[in-house]
């Protein structure tokens, strides 16, 4: 039973970090893809 909660620790601890780790990845994602479309839209209109 100890040993149980102990890997559910260290589980809760994995995925928070592959959470922060996904969040990151997808800002970065947005980021690059709003300024591609920012570019996309200023060889429209300019």
């Amino acid at each position: 039973m100890f040993k149980r909660s102990d890997d559910e620790k260290h589980l809760d601890k994995l995925l928070t970090i592959c959470e922060s780790f996904v969040i990151v990845v997808g800002l970065y994602l947005v980021s690059e893809f709003g300024v591609a479309l920012l570019q996309r839209f200023e060889l429209v209109f300019l």
